[in-house]
């Protein structure tokens, strides 16, 4: 039996941000002011990049783990 995606944390992610979005707004925050500095960008890339290089690892890590399992 496979599993289904779990649409509940899906719907969390989405509060979360919607909250996150009234937050910065009642704290008069621009957002595209924010977006535009170059410090922000660069953090951003910085945070891609490390995130692309974790989930290849993971999925190294996730490959190696199987072959073990399938060759017992």
């Amino acid at each position: 039996m496979k599993k289904r995606p779990n649409k509940q944390g899906i719907i969390q992610i989405i509060v979360v941000l919607i909250i996150a979005l009234l937050i910065i707004h009642f704290l008069n925050i621009s957002l595209s002011g924010l977006l535009a500095k170059q410090s922000v960008r660069d953090f951003f890339i910085y945070v891609w990049g490390l995130t692309k290089i974790i989930w290849q690892d993971f999925l190294l890590l996730l490959n190696f783990i199987r072959g073990i399992v399938q060759s017992h």
